[in-house]
Order: C-alpha cells, then sequence, then structure tokens
C-alpha cells in the first residue's frame, strides 16, 4: 500500500484528487523491477501511473516537475522512491518520459568539457534561475551568454544531459499575443451620485460594458483618449506609446505603457505585468507633468476588458483617467474552406 501520508502536488492546471490514499481503497500495482511504472485506469480520461526512480531521488525529480506546465498531479511514495502521477494519459505518458531521461547514473564529473545549449523561445536568465533553483547541481555549474542566449553547462556530463533535456522540453516557440490599452479620460462626481454610463457617447460600442462599471464608480463624461496595440508573446517584454496634440495653445498629452507577458499555466489567460503612464507636455516647452500612473500585475481571460486602473488626474480637479486592457490571441487564422 502506498503510505497515507503522500504530499500532492498539481504541476499545471490538472484537478488533484488520489482517490487510492483513501481508507479501503486499493492502491496501484506496485512496480516491478525493469517496468517503467504500472498504470491503472481511474476512469476513461484519467489514469494513475507509479514511476520509480532508479537512480536519482524522487523528491529531487518532483522538484523539476513543478516549474513546467505538465497538467498532472504529482505525489512522493518515499518508501519505493517512486513518483504517482495522475492525469490525463497523454500528460502521464509526458512525466513518465521526462522521469525516465532525468533518473540517470551519475558519471564522474567532466569540469573540462563546457556545454553550450541555445535558448530560442525563452528568457535565457529566467530559465538558468530555474535550474539553479530546481536542480540538484552538486559540482556542475551553470552560467549564461546573455549575448547569444546560451546557457553554459560545466561539470557532470550526465547533469548536462538531463539540463539539456529540460531545455529542449520547455524550450518551446510561445502563443503571440494581441494586447490593446486603452485610456479613458473622464470626470468625477463628487456629489455621492452614481453616473449615467449612458452619458459616454464618444466611447465605441465594444467599450460601453467598462464604462458601465467606470460610472458605478463615479466616472461620466467618458472619452477614448488613446488605444495603443502592440503583440508579444509569454516571457518578453513589450513597450508602446503615443501623443495626443490638443492644438497650439493646449499643449500635448503623452501615453505610455510597458510591461512583461508572464507564462500562465491556465489556458486561454495570460499573466501580464504593466505600467501605464499619462504626461501632460505644456505647450510653452515647459517640463512634462504626470497626469496618472498605474502599475500592477494580473491574470485576464483572453478577450475580456479587464479595468487596470482607474483614479482622478493629479492635475485637474475633477478630472479622471482610466486604463483598460484587453488580450487575444495573436495566432493567425486559417482561411475558411471554398
Amino acid at each position: 500500500m502506498l503510505a497515507e501520508s503522500l504530499i500532492v502536488h498539481s504541476i499545471g492546471s490538472a484537478l488533484c484528487l488520489f482517490t487510492v490514499l483513501q481508507a479501503g481503497e486499493a492502491s496501484p500495482t506496485k512496480p516491478r523491477d525493469g517496468d517503467s511504472g504500472a498504470v491503472s485506469a481511474v476512469d476513461e480520461k484519467q489514469v494513475i501511473q507509479v514511476i520509480p526512480v532508479k537512480h536519482g531521488n524522487a523528491h529531487e525529480i518532483l522538484r523539476v516537475f513543478q516549474p513546467l506546465n505538465l497538467k498532472v498531479c504529482v505525489a512522493v511514495d518515499g518508501t519505493t522512491n517512486s513518483l504517482v502521477v495522475r492525469g490525463a494519459p497523454a500528460a502521464v505518458a509526458s512525466a513518465a518520459e521526462l522521469t525516465a531521461t532525468l533518473d540517470r547514473p551519475s558519471e564522474a564529473p567532466n569540469v573540462g568539457d563546457p556545454v553550450f545549449i541555445e535558448v530560442k523561445h525563452r528568457d535565457v536568465e529566467d530559465l538558468c534561475a530555474m535550474i539553479q533553483k530546481n536542480f540538484d547541481l552538486g559540482s556542475t555549474r551553470v552560467g549564461i551568454d546573455p549575448i547569444n542566449h546560451l546557457l553554459i553547462v560545466n561539470g557532470n556530463r550526465d547533469a548536462a544531459a538531463r539540463i539539456r533535456a529540460l531545455v529542449e522540453r520547455v524550450d518551446t516557440p510561445r502563443a503571440p499575443l494581441r494586447l490593446t490599452f486603452f485610456f479613458i479620460r473622464g470626470e468625477i462626481l463628487n456629489d455621492g451620485n452614481v453616473a449615467d454610463a449612458g452619458s459616454a457617447p464618444a466611447l465605441p460600442a465594444k467599450l460601453r460594458p467598462v464604462a458601465a462599471v467606470l460610472a458605478e464608480t463615479g466616472f461620466t463624461n467618458m472619452e477614448l483618449s488613446a488605444p495603443l496595440t502592440t503583440n508579444a508573446t509569454e516571457d518578453s517584454f513589450f513597450s508602446a506609446g503615443g501623443r495626443l496634440a490638443g492644438g497650439n495653445s493646449q499643449g500635448a498629452m503623452e501615453f505610455q505603457v510597458e510591461g512583461k507577458v508572464r507564462p500562465s499555466s491556465q489556458p486561454g489567460h495570460a499573466s501580464i505585468e504593466v505600467r501605464g503612464d499619462v504626461e501632460f507636455i505644456p505647450a510653452e516647452g515647459s517640463a512634462p507633468n504626470t497626469m496618472f500612473r498605474a502599475e500592477t500585475t494580473l491574470v485576464t481571460r483572453l478577450g475580456d476588458y479587464v479595468v487596470v486602473a482607474a483614479a482622478p488626474s493629479s492635475l485637474t480637479s475633477g478630472e479622471a483617467m482610466a486604463l483598460v486592457v484587453r488580450v487575444d490571441s495573436a495566432e493567425p487564422t486559417a482561411p475558411a474552406g471554398r
């Protein structure tokens, strides 16, 4: 029987429920020598596989699994040094394959033969930090060449092979995303009343639901000042800006957004760090004045409008600004069949 004190870890977005740990339930078949692990069917959509770790430590392999989006639940059976993996058959098979790659006999160090691993799609510094945090490297050293996007592994040949296998699995092309930011200018009601969302004729029809939400916070007389659009992928930085002239005597407003798209384990969602600024640039050439600034990290479902921040202007009493973001997939769509 498996120990009832197993700690279950969710890797990715899988639902964790190990019924085999409940009293009276049968445990999966104990793996035999030479097996890659017995598989027990839970239902038509999920299976449980016990994967014996023969050369390494099951807890170390679990630490390598945790940053990855494998979409499985994993527990460690310390008495047999095994991983207990539950999930969809394909996801469990992928976890078993990665375990076999990582679970190899140690070899003598080979310090004089560094290995260079090209990183094509992910941030090489972030990937190096993940490896250093989750691998028991021993005497092996991992560094980076940021100019050429290389990981430099110097030490045990087996450790280098394990790191290369991990990089090949996680360094995959990221789905392109389209980020659209809307700066909405308005006024704030100070009499305690709720504004009428219908008082926003200048907003496009798709932003009317946003106007209704802002109206509940006191926004009125809203207008779209500047939409900014840029493309980005996971683990990449983005930046976009623009200027709105107000005439020779009125100066101009400058809009800027920047940030980074972070990996999200939730399908159909995006995680972004964003900072938005609005500056007023006087016509007479005086120094710019910051009207509005917002900075946050958020997770949003693709296609939703999200109010990042809404606040009164720092320059004009009664004036306010809101920053709204929408993230969409920028994958090219296949032409419709004729």
